[in-house]
């Protein structure tokens, strides 16, 4: 049975780590120097794209340009459409399994052990840069995780599964661009709209869908804008349960 007491101890570990990280790119969204901002966590640094919006893994400084005093990376190159494409679009992934791994490590602390830089920006992505853009997906997310690891799902694609996130396109695309601009390129075309495997329905469909399968007592009930409300506390402690509970079998 899983001791509860760690669980709730490590879901406090992550929310610190996590508030820690969500400060300092706030922070980054505004700077302004010599180059685009950057951050860090577990002892990685990223950079921050301020017009997309979105955590980067640090790269070639000729990939970036300045427009109306924020940094990002024009997609007008190959090399430059394969980089966004690494956190954007159709190329971009993140499963369960990866999530869970990623956050024990994060919840383990330094000494850091080594991860991919690409699955934590996508990590990253998922639960800070969705939390800012979106607060009503903060839940939605970590809800999504522990129901694919309650089912034994740790190969489910979150981005597949999960409604429209900040990542899901390039916001910067624009048809009418110059065939050397626009995505146009083979690398290119995972950022156009419309690509991405996401959850077709609103937002609001798919809390419903998600209240459904988790409390599947409560099936039906939900009927209005907002499917979690009331439920709070049982739904935190479905992912207490299913995603801290695996954090603390881990690291006792």
């Amino acid at each position: 049975m899983t001791d509860l007491r760690s669980a709730d101890h490590w879901a406090e570990v992550a929310r610190d780590a996590l508030r820690e990280v969500r400060e300092e790119y706030v922070r980054a969204l505004d700077a302004s120097g010599p180059g685009a901002p950057e951050i860090s966590c577990m002892g990685v640094g990223f950079q921050v794209d301020q017009v997309r919006q979105v955590i980067l893994t640090p790269e070639d400084p000729e990939y970036w340009a300045e427009r109306d005093g924020k940094w990002y990376v024009p997609a007008h190159s190959m090399l430059t459409c394969l980089y966004l494409s690494s956190v954007i679009g159709t190329n971009r992934f993140l499963l369960a399994g990866g999530f869970v791994r990623v956050l024990t490590l994060l919840c383990a602390g330094p000494p850091w052990r080594a991860v991919s830089e690409t699955e934590l920006a996508a990590f990253l992505n998922i639960t800070v840069v969705e939390g800012v853009a979106n607060p009503r997906s903060e839940r939605v997310v970590w809800l999504t995780v522990a129901r694919e690891l309650a089912a034994g799902h740790e190969d489910a694609e979150l981005h597949a599964l999960l409604p429209e996130l900040i990542t899901d396109h390039d916001v910067l695309y624009d048809p009418g661009l110059p065939a050397l601009q626009a995505p146009a390129s083979h690398y290119a075309k995972r950022l156009v709209p419309g690509r991405a495997e996401k959850f077709e329905g609103t937002p609001e469909a798919y809390e419903r869908r998600l209240l459904d399968a988790v409390l599947p007592a409560e099936r039906g009930r939900a009927t209005g804008p907002e499917a979690f409300a009331g439920y709070e506390e049982r739904l935190d402690a479905y992912v207490r349960d299913h995603v801290f509970g695996r954090v603390a079998k881990v690291l006792g």
